[in-house]
């Protein structure tokens, strides 16, 4: 059937397109704002931002990462347990043990607070002249090493609790000694070299 024959369609078919309304609002009263179109930057722009952000790089970033670093190498190289301050620590030795004419025992008496053997010194002294400094060489048991003077006897440490502290019942064993001779046996806190006490013996 021919469409235009429909006695039911409008005269204005097909609508327009877009339809047409009323204008339901007033125009505004002022023109809507302006602007600008972007622009991108310049290549010389481009190569003045890259300098600045270099820069600011090299004088904020490097140094602060730097510090941080040390910082942290300082932090893991330095004993987590230290003794605080400064503080010398007090302490006595224990009972003694003349095993023989050329070997003694000495055992350790109560230190507070409780030290780790490397941050102590054993200075042993013969007939008041000759001298020889030692210092452990790690928390557990083992030889003393001569660290400086003449090597004035031979001393091994036995940690009794096995717990890298010197504590009541440890034990430095001297060999090597003169027969005949009288020693001064004394106990130095390395972190400032005071002395913590000291004692005498002799061998027959």
């Amino acid at each position: 059937m021919d469409p235009d024959s429909d006695p039911q369609r409008q005269p204005n078919y097909p609508p327009q397109y877009p339809p047409q309304y009323p204008q339901q609002y007033p125009p505004p009263a002022y023109p809507p704002p302006y602007y600008m179109p972007y622009q991108p930057p310049k290549k010389d722009d481009k190569k003045i931002m890259t300098i600045i952000i270099i820069v600011i790089i090299v004088v904020f970033v490097v140094p602060t990462v730097l510090a941080a670093v040390l910082y942290f190498v300082v932090i893991g190289l330095a004993p987590t347990d230290f003794p605080p301050g400064s503080q010398v620590p007090t302490g006595v030795w224990g009972a003694k043990m003349i095993i023989s004419s050329t070997e003694v025992h000495i055992d350790f008496g109560p230190i507070n607070p409780e030290q780790r053997p490397v941050d102590i010194d054993i200075i042993l002294v013969r007939n008041g002249t000759v001298e020889g400094g030692y210092y452990f060489t790690s928390n557990d048991d083992g030889m003393l090493w001569l660290a400086r003077g003449t090597d004035v006897g031979t001393l091994l440490y036995s940690d009794l609790a096995d717990n890298q502290r010197i504590n009541i019942g440890d034990r430095l064993e001297i060999t090597n000694l003169h027969p005949m001779s009288d020693y001064r046996l004394v106990m130095i806190w390395s972190p400032t070299g005071d002395q913590i006490t000291s004692t005498f013996f002799s061998t027959p």
